[in-house]
């Protein structure tokens, strides 16, 4: 190669990678993009639950400490009526509540604050990916193509936003298959102990990430351990570094005092091997379409055949590792049968493994494209035309000649609300004092709690005996939120006598539909009575009070009514 033709391929790579970047770039403005809607919404969405769960362990975190029951030991408000009264528990290493409650303390108990962290993680996954691919097929145009694919994913796009342990776990994980594919190549000490790390740093925080070690220990090379002597080091910090995962364990699960590990959120008791015969094949499909959506799914099995017959003809470390992680859904599903059925966000530590099968897919046809001929010639960029074609197939969008799957999925998560959660939750804020304790009907009513400020039980239908034992341990329950599915407790009849004769109503909200208003929930509050043929009485000239809230279809308004 001359002189002049050197500079022009460096100028040719640099322009290469640049390009790359500024692809990237967009990539993050586009996942960045459709990740911050609703940023500040209300906790009234889909899996409020769960996002309730981290919320208040972070401002309990900021308020009080992270030492208060322990090192690092969580809890949040809504402890279990017969546990401890703080809502401390058991559980994996609380790495979002911990970031969080420093976001907190740092710019205040913010909802955006608290979601843009799981937002940052997500996109750092982004870019993970995007270098993990291209470290392991050496291919930048499948690399970008991962990248995207990531920034678009309904799972990541909704639960990026959610406040969940999921976010950073899904980082680490990634990190760690990074790093070990760059220690596989070149067998440096720096990127096994980095893999060590980043491993043990995905799996406490949630154990079912710990799955990418499968895909390591198949394509482990043992026999480095010949190389004892000259490995040592690395090896025994590596090995050192993962003991912290157990270490995690052991401590919360078994040393902290009996009294704080009454509730175990997480732990060996949870896995339930017999649960995989009863997996729900119906769920599961429609969180796999909620997910991936079902052109995604399809097209990821197109990949994994790709992918297996590319290493029957030539074996490789690549589609070995990928192989590996496929055959790792087997013991994931196992272990994991209890949960799947459950919430789909529990696919999580398996959704870059579609991501990558996508992306393979796409790249092999755009490879049989770009080797057509007509008449001895190559057609230029016709490469391109399907990995366009896909692109427009998984970018959201939503117009009058096209709905992608892609938007459906993700709009058909965010438009999942239970709405008024918030207004009864301020209401008893403003009404109350901290100390004050709220029955709820569990389900996605935990929202109410954040809003509230407030610790509270989850009961479906509250018996006598809950309020006498609330009262002997000085519980101090006031209030009753009566919400949606928790409406049946006025079908009880023995229940429904007990509490209407103690709490009085303060607050009542409807939704507005085309065949009248129905109710959404009923908040009561100790002291008085509450006579229930006697509603509309109570309506009379009182003020009806409006809340708007959005969908991706549009507005809608819930109404309601205090009684101060």
């Amino acid at each position: 190669m001359t002189k002049h033709e050197k500079k022009e391929a460096r100028i040719l790579e640099l322009k290469t990678k640049h390009f790359a970047v500024i692809i990237l770039a967009l990539i993050l403005i586009l996942g960045l993009y459709l990740r911050i809607y609703h940023i500040d919404y209300p906790v009234i969405g889909y899996h409020n639950w769960k996002e309730t769960h981290y919320l208040t362990e972070a401002r309990n975190f900021a308020r009080e400490g992270f030492f208060k029951y322990g090192f690092f030991i969580p809890y949040y408000d809504y402890p279990k009526l017969y546990g401890h009264p703080s809502g401390v528990h058991a559980d994996t290493f609380p790495t979002i509540s911990i970031i969080v409650a420093l976001a907190f303390m740092i710019f205040g108990r913010e909802l955006w604050v608290a979601r843009l962290v799981g937002i940052l993680f997500n996109l750092g996954s982004v870019v993970v990916m995007y270098f993990l691919v291209r470290e392991l097929y050496e291919r930048e145009d499948m690399a970008l193509l991962a990248g995207f694919i990531t920034s678009v994913l309904p799972l990541f796009v909704f639960f990026s936003r959610n406040v969940q342990l999921i976010n950073p776990a899904l980082f680490f994980m990634l990190t760690s298959a990074y790093f070990y594919v760059k220690w596989r190549k070149n067998f440096s000490g720096r990127y096994l102990i980095l893999t060590s790390l980043f491993l043990m740093l995905g799996t406490v925080t949630k154990y079912s990430f710990g799955v990418i070690a499968i895909p390591m220990l198949l394509t482990f090379p043992f026999k480095k351990f010949r190389e004892w002597k000259k490995c040592r080091k690395e090896f025994i910090i590596a090995f050192l570094i993962l003991l912290l995962f157990p270490s995690w364990h052991l401590y919360a699960n078994y040393l902290i005092p009996a009294e704080y590990r009454e509730v175990k959120q997480a732990g060996l008791h949870q896995i339930q091997i017999e649960k995989v015969f009863e997996l729900n094949s119906r769920l599961i499909w429609s969180f796999i379409i909620d997910n991936y959506t079902e052109v995604g799914f399809y097209i990821a099995i197109l990949g994994l055949f790709f992918v297996a017959y590319d290493f029957y003809k030539k074996r490789n470390f690549s589609n070995l590792f990928i192989l590996g992680y496929a055959f790792s859904i087997i013991p994931f599903t196992i272990l994991m049968s209890s949960k799947l059925s459950g919430h789909n966000y529990h696919q999580y530590p398996i959704a870059p493994l579609v991501v990558i099968l996508i992306a393979y897919f796409i790249i092999k046809i755009a490879d049989f494209f770009g080797r057509i001929r007509i008449e001895g010639m190559r057609i230029r960029y016709s490469g391109l035309l399907p990995i366009v074609a896909f692109i427009l197939l998984f970018i959201p969008i939503n117009t009058d000649f096209y709905k992608s799957p892609t938007y459906d999925s993700i709009a058909r998560q965010f438009d999942t609300q239970f709405p008024g959660l918030d207004i009864a939750g301020e209401y008893i804020k403003e009404h109350s004092s901290p100390n004050e304790r709220i029955i709820f009907p569990s389900h996605q009513s935990y929202g109410v709690l954040w809003h509230a400020d407030r610790k509270g039980y989850g009961i479906g239908i509250p018996k006598p005996e809950h309020f006498e034992y609330s009262k002997n341990k000085s519980l101090n329950v006031t209030w009753i939120f009566i919400y949606q599915w928790g409406l049946r407790l006025l079908q009880h009849e023995e229940e429904w006598n007990y509490i209407k004769e103690r709490f009085s109503l303060k607050q009542i909200a409807f939704k507005p539909t085309e065949s009248g208003s129905v109710p959404i929930y009923l908040l009561m509050r100790e002291g008085g009575s509450f006579d229930e043929s006697k509603l509309n009485d109570m309506l009379r000239n009182r003020k009806i009070n409006k809340r708007i809230y959005e969908t991706t279809m549009g507005k809608y308004v819930v109404v309601y009514v205090n009684f101060d």
